[in-house]
């Protein structure tokens, strides 16, 4: 009897009210709490944010075509390429997977669109830790809603997937420090491992979340040795796949498409931010807006919260800036700083940010902000338009025969229309360019793709382009005999 009446206290807080019967002990685990309910609800609606009308912009945009035209390949020529390019094969792989049932935009958006539901189920258990239920829930409803989050749900790259194994991987690694059981410390090791293998930039953000966590957390030796050794190997799982992606290696010493970081680059951004539609005009200034209020909230919350949410919320931001310092340090001798990039560490930081509006006295404030962020992510997602490339090769496919030249001026979109052309017409692409940077996806061009002038041909001519481009120099006895445009991007065909 003993037991039962301190586990009666441990739930009515030291009350001393009459013990209650072993079916209302039961009750708690059985059914499910308003938290749950809540919870379920936040995340029924991340998921149909995510997911519903996931193709309501059918277009792929050049990085997204590349997927999915390598998709379409047999699974050997697919690594292949992959291995050539820039990228662990993680995302490829559950994408393939996926492709079996469709290539669709829709269809290959939906990894990431299920993992980005899924870090929001991790951000409210780690808001849960540092501000209790509402805490949790406020972290899940910022991750949700956040624009940034929302948008690379819906797309078909790796950084909705990088950014859930990282987010995950920190609150895995918090549970193993806590008690280092098998489970426990396989689960981090997963995590860590999956988020290596998806993308190679989740390695500053694993290895700062084992530092800021044994700085932070202090815990026993034995287990920070134990720990060490899991994420050490998570990293060495990484090696076999780098033998295998060699070629890669080239790229280090070649340039990137990320601009140095000095006081002109940043003030140019800042200038793009405020140059565009009103939509995104609006988006961009509210979220500097939010992130300015952050800290003085951040300080309050601190300062009100008990000394195991203090270490908590140390820990997470932790895991959110230090690599991101990480990254500014590094483009001093490389620049790598890309927003991309950045975003793909901060979902522990919006974990703190969330459970930090549990200080606010007004209960609706919190959900004014997590309802303004919402209608910026529905504002930046109207504003979105790309190409319609399938209008774009309507002139092209089922007329292009052996011997005619499709050339594009230009590398820009070579994938989107390789994506929307059919067999002819891909044959006969060919990216006009003195010369194309491996970043435009080189890898995956078939031999004789990049020519430096349009060779000669015995069969018709289309050139491919911007409206405002000039042509490339044509061989001798073409003319025009027609031009079609779609979306300022022009297909003008020649002929002798």
């Amino acid at each position: 009897m003993a037991p039962l009446i301190e586990m009666e206290r441990v739930i009515t807080d030291g009350s001393q009210a009459r013990p209650k019967s072993v079916a209302a002990l039961r009750a708690p685990v059985t059914g499910l709490t308003s938290y749950t309910w809540r919870l379920i609800a936040l995340t029924a609606i991340a998921l149909g944010s995510r997911v519903i009308l996931l193709g309501s912009v059918p277009r792929f945009w050049g990085d997204e075509a590349f997927n999915g035209v390598q998709l379409r390949k047999p699974v050997g020529a697919m690594l292949d390429v992959v291995r050539h390019d820039s990228h662990p094969p993680l995302l490829y792989v559950l994408e393939r997977i996926v492709g079996v049932a469709s290539t669709s935009p829709a269809a290959l958006r939906l990894v990431s669109a299920l993992a980005g539901t899924a870090a929001v189920l991790v951000a409210a258990a780690l808001g849960r830790r540092i501000g209790g239920d509402r805490g949790g829930l406020l972290a899940a409803a910022v991750l949700a809603g956040f624009p940034t989050y929302l948008q690379s749900s819906r797309d078909a790259r790796g950084y909705s997937l990088a950014m859930a194994l990282i987010l995950a991987a920190a609150l895995m690694l918090w549970r193993a420090i806590e008690r280092p059981t098998r489970g426990r410390l396989l689960a981090y090791g997963v995590c860590a491992a999956a988020a290596l293998y998806t993308h190679y930039f989740a390695a500053p953000a694993i290895g700062s979340q084992l530092l800021v966590a044994l700085a932070v957390f202090r815990p026993a030796r034995r287990t920070a040795i134990i720990l060490v050794g899991v994420c050490g190997a998570a990293g060495l799982s990484l090696v076999p796949w780098l033998f295998a992606a060699i070629a890669q290696f080239r790229h280090v010493g070649s340039p990137f498409w990320v601009a140095t970081i000095h006081v002109s680059s940043l003030v140019t951004d800042t200038s793009r931010g405020l140059s565009q539609t009103p939509g995104q005009e609006l988006t961009a200034v509210g979220v500097w807006l939010a992130e300015a209020t952050v800290i003085p909230l951040l300080v309050v919350a601190y300062r009100r919260a008990s000394n195991s949410s203090r270490r908590g919320m140390l820990y997470l931001l932790g895991c959110a800036l230090a690599p991101t310092l990480a990254l500014l340090l590094l483009s001093l001798w490389k620049p790598v700083y890309d927003a991309r990039f950045i975003a793909m560490f901060w979902g522990p930081g919006e974990a703190v940010v969330g459970a930090s509006l549990v200080v606010l006295r007004w209960r609706v404030v919190p959900v004014a902000i997590c309802l303004a962020l919402a209608g910026a992510s529905l504002i930046s997602l109207l504003q979105i338009h790309r190409p319609d490339f399938n209008a774009v090769v309507s002139p092209l496919n089922g007329r292009v025969h052996d011997g005619d030249i499709v050339a594009l001026n230009g590398p820009d979109h070579y994938f989107s229309l390789a994506y929307a052309g059919d067999a002819a017409t891909n044959r006969a692409l060919r990216v006009v360019a003195d010369s194309v940077p491996w970043y435009f996806g080189t890898a995956g061009y078939p031999p004789g793709t990049e020519v430096r002038s349009i060779p000669d041909t015995p069969g018709r001519l289309y050139i491919v382009g911007d409206a405002t481009q000039r042509p490339p120099a044509l061989p001798a006895g073409f003319r025009q005999v027609q031009r079609a445009c779609h979306d300022a991007i022009c297909v003008d065909s020649y002929s002798r």
